[in-house]
């Protein structure tokens, strides 16, 4: 419904439900996304976009960059994949960065073996 209407729609992507999931290794663990919005995008032709607050100096901003689009044809699967390695891309920095970024971005590790 609201995909269709072309309403901003927001989700997190470090919180996957059961048949949502995407397992990936990153920073030496194995961690599972959501697959949802990469599906959403492959399925409706939406954009998907990394949006992410971040300390910087004594404020916070909000990062926003538009992440990869599906290529005419992709399978799903490699789809998936791709989205979701371009996901942990931008996130890598941020876990490496300024330590007071990681309550901002705790997700992630909660499922992380």
């Amino acid at each position: 419904g609201e995909v269709r209407k072309g309403v901003l729609i927001g989700m997190l992507a470090d919180r996957a439900s059961p048949g949502d999931r995407i397992e990936a290794d990153f920073l030496g663990r194995r961690v599972e996304l959501s697959s949802l919005p990469a599906r959403l995008a492959l399925r409706y032709g939406c954009p998907s976009w990394w949006c992410q607050p971040l300390w910087r100096g004594e404020r916070i901003v909000i990062e926003l960059e538009r992440l990869p689009d599906p290529e005419p044809q992709e399978a799903e699967a490699d789809w998936i994949g791709r989205w979701s390695r371009a996901f942990l891309a931008r996130l890598e920095p941020v876990m490496r960065g300024d330590p007071r970024n990681l309550d901002l971005t705790k997700g992630v590790w909660r499922a992380a073996r």
